[in-house]
């Protein structure tokens, strides 16, 4: 029976996946002091949805993690 590998087990052709372009965009990561059950109430207590989407849209400061405090 012959499954495409040889004797020593190594697949007897290469294939490789196609590379394929992925887009750049932002990552924004919201914490929450609180365990959401509610999605909706949890975008309400975080403002509601406008001023959320706002708040991820807007540029912040990168973080100093230099170790020294000013």
């Amino acid at each position: 029976m012959n499954n495409g590998h040889d004797a020593s087990g190594a697949a007897s052709e290469e294939q490789h996946a196609p590379w394929l372009p992925i887009p750049s965009r932002a990552i924004s990561v919201v914490e929450h002091p609180c365990i959401i059950k509610n999605i909706d109430k949890g975008i309400t207590s975080l403002g509601g949805p406008v001023k959320l989407s706002k708040g991820l849209r807007s540029k912040v400061e990168p973080a100093n993690d230099g170790g020294e405090d000013d």
